[in-house]
C-alpha cells in the first residue's frame, strides 16, 4: 500500500490543545467516556477524530512532547509490549474449539479480497477471557469476565475484530463498588500483545499491519454516527463499499466512533514496535453473519506507512 506524506500539522496551535482535551483520557489507557446516558454527537466525534489522526499522523518524539503540554507525566506509548502480561492480569486464552465462527474468510471474502485484494487464508482465532482475579503490587482486581475475539492474517497484514467486550461493559458492579479493573484492559492493548505474538510465530513483521476490520458493529454511539454519515444511503456489500477517505468530517466522525478510535489507539500507543501508521480511509460495507444471523454492518480500515512532512 502507498506511502501518505502528511498534511502540515500545527502542533503549536491553540486547536491542537483543545483537541488534546478530548483525547486526554485516552492516551493515559482509560476509556473515552461521554457519561452513561450521553450520546456521542457528530461534531464531538469529529473533534476526536480529528485529534486522533494528528497524533497517528506524528513520531514518537512529537507526540510525546506535545502530550506534556497537556497531560504532564502521561505518555503516548503504551506499556503493554510482553506478551506474558496477559497472564499476569488475568487473561485466559480460550480453547479453540469454544470460537466457533472461524476466521470469517467466507462472509468476508468478498472484502477481503476485492477491497483489499488480500488472500483468505492463513487467519488466526484467538479469544483471551478476563476469567482470573489476581493480586498485582499488592492490589487486588477482580474476575470481570471481560473478552476479546480476534481473527489474525499475520502474513497478510490483516486483523478482523470481532467480539470485544472490556471490563467495564461486562462487570460494571466492579466500579460501582469502588473496585479496580485490571491495569490491562483495552481491546487495542490485547490485540497488540496478540498480533505480535502471532507476527512472532510466524515470522511476519509487526509492523506489517495493512487493515483492521471491525466486524458486526453494535455499538450505539457508532451505529449513531455512521447513521448520519450515510444519510441514509444503502451501505453495500464487500465489493462496493462506502469509502471516506481521509482529510474530511465524515472520515474524522467515524475516526471518533468507538469502534475507530480502537483502531487508532493501536497504532498511537505503538509506534515503537509498528512504525509510523495512519488510517488512510474508512469503509464501510455489509455482510452475512457467519452463524447464520442477519446481515450486519462492518468498518474497514486501511492502515499505511506514515512518512512526515
Amino acid at each position: 500500500m502507498a506511502t501518505t506524506k502528511g498534511a502540515q500539522l500545527q502542533w503549536n496551535s491553540s486547536l491542537f490543545l483543545r483537541l488534546f482535551a478530548i483525547v486526554s483520557l485516552i492516551l493515559s489507557f482509560g476509556t473515552f467516556a461521554t457519561g452513561e446516558d450521553k450520546v456521542l454527537t457528530f461534531d464531538e466525534a469529529v473533534g476526536k477524530g480529528n485529534a486522533l489522526y494528528c497524533l497517528m499522523s506524528n513520531t514518537q518524539e512529537r507526540a510525546e512532547a506535545y502530550m506534556q503540554t497537556w497531560k504532564p507525566g502521561a505518555s503516548v506509548a503504551s506499556p503493554w509490549t510482553d506478551y506474558s502480561s496477559l497472564a499476569t492480569w488475568g487473561w485466559v486464552k480460550s480453547a479453540p474449539d469454544r470460537y466457533e465462527e472461524g476466521t470469517y474468510a467466507h462472509v468476508l471474502d468478498k472484502y477481503i479480497t476485492n477491497s483489499l485484494q488480500m488472500p483468505t487464508s492463513g487467519g488466526v482465532p484467538v479469544k483471551h477471557v478476563q476469567d482470573v482475579a489476581v493480586r498485582v503490587n499488592g492490589i487486588f482486581y477482580p474476575r470481570s469476565g471481560g473478552n476479546y475475539a480476534n481473527v489474525y492474517y499475520p502474513s497478510s497484514g490483516l486483523l478482523v475484530a470481532d467480539e470485544n467486550f472490556g471490563p467495564e461493559k461486562t462487570a460494571p458492579k466492579i466500579g460501582e463498588d469502588g473496585l479496580p479493573y485490571v491495569k490491562l484492559k483495552q481491546w487495542s492493548d490485547v490485540a497488540f500483545l496478540n498480533w505480535q505474538q502471532e507476527c512472532s510465530a510466524t515470522g511476519a513483521s509487526v509492523s506489517n499491519l495493512k487493515a483492521v476490520i471491525r466486524f458486526s458493529i453494535s455499538n450505539t454511539d457508532s451505529g449513531n454516527i455512521i447513521a448520519q454519515v450515510t444519510g441514509g444511503e444503502t451501505i453495500g456489500g464487500g465489493k462496493k463499499p462506502m469509502v471516506f477517505e481521509a482529510g474530511n468530517s465524515n472520515f474524522n466522525a467515524l475516526l471518533g466512533t468507538p469502534n475507530g478510535s480502537g483502531v487508532a489507539r493501536l497504532l498511537i500507543n505503538h509506534k515503537a514496535q509498528m512504525g509510523l501508521k495512519t488510517i488512510a480511509s474508512i469503509s464501510l460495507f455489509r455482510s452475512n453473519d457467519p452463524l447464520g444471523g442477519d446481515p450486519v454492518t462492518n468498518m474497514g480500515f486501511e492502515i499505511v506507512e506514515y512518512s512526515p512532512s
